[in-house]
């Protein structure tokens, strides 16, 4: 991944300060698609500052507040540390920066089916939180993105998105109950602690919306590819449902959202990949996976 900014020495030193860190060693991670994140590594504590480079200021300081929340409802998530005056966020390098404690774990590899079904429960306990959302759903291909995608020319994965999307619009006007969600919990923003406990990770995607876009998004992500297979996704599904407190999702119902969800990471993935964000092509298998999930239901 691109590194988008590359903070100064003095730029570390007034992190440590003004979050009071103490002394702290700074190291780039890599893997950020929007933000640029640094490991503040310390003598007894570690952190990790994280850019954010799309936001303003007043936006940093209403997602360090909404993280806190969070945090303060039992949803398991790094809480942010405030400022020496109080504040979410600070100004470096004319950019909001917050810092979270740095969650020692491991965020690659499958999950086990014991850690799908901790998942899904996790998923319930975000679902039926009380913490305020008011962001609008965006797990969406909106009227700009289909411009864009027939302005694009002869490329395969335009083609194949239109049709799929098409085909799929449907799941995406659906009503419903809403409720807040994470929006994107594949696995590198899922950290299974030294503990043994499931941490979730950056929530700039979470919205108001359908809870069942969680979990036909979670499907993609650790019951696809090499991990496929429908009894994976009914772990996911067994621990979600396993909560009394939210509105049972069948196999099927996580399936057919699935679909549509799948073509939204592919595109957003081939955007990225056309920026030059990402290397490789990951648009690829998540187009392969969604066509196939398509077939099971045409």
């Amino acid at each position: 991944m691109v590194l988008h900014t590359e903070l100064t020495e003095s730029s570390f030193a007034a992190i440590a300060q003004e979050f009071s860190l103490g002394p702290i060693s700074p190291h780039y991670i890599d893997g950020g698609a929007r933000n640029t994140s640094y490991l503040l590594s310390g003598p007894r504590n570690s952190f990790v500052a994280t850019v954010l480079e799309k936001q303003s200021y007043a936006s940093a300081k209403e997602y360090g507040a909404f993280l806190h929340e969070m945090a303060s409802c039992g949803i398991s998530t790094p809480p942010p540390i405030k400022t020496r005056t109080g504040r979410w966020a600070y100004l470096v390098e004319n950019k909001p920066v917050i810092v979270t404690p740095f969650v020692q774990g491991a965020n690659s590899g499958p999950l086990s089916d014991a850690k799908l079904f901790e998942l899904g429960a996790l998923l319930a306990t975000v679902h039926r939180s009380q913490v305020s959302c008011e962001v609008p759903p965006t797990l969406r291909i909106g009227p700009s993105d289909l411009s864009w995608l027939e302005r694009v020319g002869d490329d395969p994965f335009p083609r194949w998105a239109l049709q799929q999307h098409a085909r799929t619009v449907g799941v995406a006007n659906e009503g419903g109950m809403r409720s807040l969600i994470h929006g994107d919990p594949f696995r590198d923003n899922i950290v299974v602690t030294r503990d043994d406990s499931l941490v979730l990770l950056d929530w700039e995607d979470a919205a108001l919306d359908r809870p069942v876009f969680d979990l036909a998004q979670s499907a993609l992500a650790h019951c696809g590819g090499a991990d496929t297979g429908f009894d994976r996704i009914e772990r996911l599904l067994a621990g979600y449902n396993s909560d009394h407190r939210v509105e049972i999702v069948s196999l099927d119902e996580a399936l057919r959202v699935a679909t549509y969800t799948g073509l939204v990471v592919a595109y957003r993935r081939y955007r990225r990949h056309l920026e030059g964000l990402a290397t490789a092509e990951p648009h690829i298998e998540m187009q392969n996976l969604t066509e196939a999930l398509t077939h099971r239901f045409s």
